[in-house]
């Protein structure tokens, strides 16, 4: 699951959008060189923050740069990165260096973890995971791929998210609970009950809603 790190080579920004700013400006505290971005629908040369859209996806060299795909929907950025990975290029891993990283957490390529954000003893985090500002994963939490914890999103010990789930902000799941594939976890909600994949949850206790 956990690449060796490379914090030598380039970074590019795959989507010019809020999110890839925050993970530009992340990338560039951590000591990361940012090249600029890669946007298959924003014009080239288009600025953002300190950087420029440098072209779309047709124009990534493997060999130049990592990539991280910085999309906030979950569903196309799993379908993004996965494209990327099969077509041979390397994903960057970006951790804020105002976030705290256990050194038993197993962390994947392509992950984005904001700051303040905290990854606890044994988590585990799959590939395009964002833990964003403030979000919490205690110890052994299991996070497949593309999971989204929005800011200050809390995972308690022994939690386990599927794939594409997305958390929303300051929502809390309490230790031991199972969150399904592509479920909604309502922001400010406290999960004391697992939920089933494609479900969407709100209030204290959470409840599904249709």
């Amino acid at each position: 699951m956990r690449q060796a790190a490379d914090s030598t080579r380039p970074v590019l920004i795959y989507g010019a959008g809020d999110h890839g700013l925050v993970v530009a400006e992340a990338a560039d505290c951590a000591g990361r060189r940012v090249l600029g971005f890669i946007d298959d629908q924003v014009a080239a040369e288009t600025s953002l923050g300190s950087w420029k859209v440098l072209g779309s996806a047709a124009d990534i060299n493997p060999d130049d740069a990592e990539v991280i795909v910085a999309i906030g929907n979950n569903t196309t950025r799993f379908t993004v990165t996965n494209r990327l990975v099969y077509e041979g290029v390397r994903l960057a891993r970006i951790i804020h260096p105002g976030a705290h990283v256990s050194g038993s957490a197993l962390i994947a390529e392509g992950v984005y973890i904001g700051p303040g954000a905290v990854v606890n003893a044994r988590a585990r985090l799959d590939r395009s995971v964002i833990v964003n500002s403030g979000a919490i994963v205690e110890h052994d939490a299991e996070i497949e791929a593309a999971v989204h914890l929005a800011p200050r999103a809390t995972l308690t010990g022994n939690v386990f998210i599927g794939m594409r789930a997305m958390l929303g902000a300051g929502c809390i799941v309490l230790p031991n609970r199972v969150i399904g594939a592509d479920a909604i976890i309502g922001a400010g909600a406290v999960v004391n009950r697992d939920v089933a994949d494609n479900t969407k949850v709100i209030g204290v206790p959470a409840k599904p809603i249709q």
